[in-house]
């Protein structure tokens, strides 16, 4: 679980003293780091919160999008190629990837890249990210409930 952590922070955290698991009745688990949820396994593969962008340096790619992208992503939906305004760090098809915002350039989702950066970057249309966790999700209020934020 912290070599899977690791590979989403651009830093090094020290191994840290506390990890716990909370299970949801949706089957999810949520690895509490520090009494921090940074971490959610959903069907055998671990994913980063959005604490992780909020609160770390990071070397997730990142995908910005346009204001009208913004409340439909804040909904649940996957993010379409038009909305998207700027791509950084390369990325494969597959890929944890974290969508922000454009105008305050803050992370308000993380989802599973559809296409690798380049084929995305040809693109002018369609679907190209899955939107598995975003703010105001359950799994976000989850999160918060049981995270001790200082």
């Amino acid at each position: 679980m912290l070599t899977v952590l690791k590979k989403f922070l651009a830093t090094d955290i020290p191994t840290p003293k506390r990890v716990e698991i909370l299970k949801t009745r949706q089957g999810i688990d949520v690895f509490l780091v520090e009494e921090k949820g940074l971490l959610w396994r959903m069907d055998d593969q671990i994913y980063p919160t959005l604490l992780v962008p909020l609160l770390y340096e990071n070397r997730m790619p990142r995908i910005f999008v346009d204001e009208g992208a913004v409340p439909h992503i804040l909904n649940g939906a996957d993010v379409m190629r038009p909305g998207i305004v700027d791509m950084v760090n390369d990325f494969e098809e597959g890929d944890v990837v974290c969508i922000y915002e454009e105008k305050y350039r803050k992370p308000i989702a993380v989802g599973i890249a559809l296409f690798s950066s380049d084929n995305m970057r040809k693109m002018s249309r369609g679907k190209v990210v899955k939107n598995i966790h975003h703010l105001k999700d359950k799994l976000w209020n989850f999160i918060l409930q049981y995270s001790r934020l200082k």
